[in-house]
């Protein structure tokens, strides 16, 4: 970087990259150190997937103070609208011409706490905002009519 060595910058980002053992703080660090831009996004989004106390004081020292800043602060923000997107579901969409609309709501409102709250909240294995999108695509809700699931998941994905 030094040099401005085109050849030899290219080089060393494909070796990096091709390292199995290459750790995100130390991506992210040389990411904004050497301007790396296409190396940012991916590893603060990896960052912000891992539990935070994954992290020893090395990566934080690695990553510098004002970068883990902006990390914790966007994971809790995160968090805190995962939480309340959890207790406070969507209302259903009914369908004008659906036969029992307060079954379809009471149906839509059960399956979102028995099930998706549950993806939101999970300390392990939650799921993100686009997976939460891809399972309600798959799955039929017990008790909500086929018109109103096609509604009440399409607002939800706009």
């Amino acid at each position: 970087m030094f040099l401005e060595i085109e050849d030899g910058i290219a080089y060393a980002i494909k070796e990096f990259e091709g390292r199995p053992d290459f750790h995100l703080a130390i991506q992210l660090e040389l990411a904004r150190r050497h301007r790396i831009d296409h190396w940012i996004e991916p590893a603060f989004r990896q960052l912000i997937n891992m539990p935070i106390l994954t992290l020893s004081l090395d990566d934080v020292i690695c990553i510098g103070i004002v970068a883990f800043h902006y990390l914790v602060q966007t994971k809790s923000l995160i968090e805190e609208l995962k939480k309340g997107i959890a207790y406070h579901p969507p209302e259903a969409i009914n369908d004008p011409e659906c036969p029992s609309p307060l079954h379809c709501d009471y149906s839509w409102k059960k399956e979102w706490w028995n099930g998706l709250a549950k993806f939101l909240l999970h300390p392990d294995a939650g799921l993100m905002g686009h997976e939460i999108l891809a399972e309600l695509e798959k799955v039929k809700i017990p008790g909500m009519c086929d018109a109103c699931q096609v509604l009440t998941v399409a607002w939800i994905k706009e």
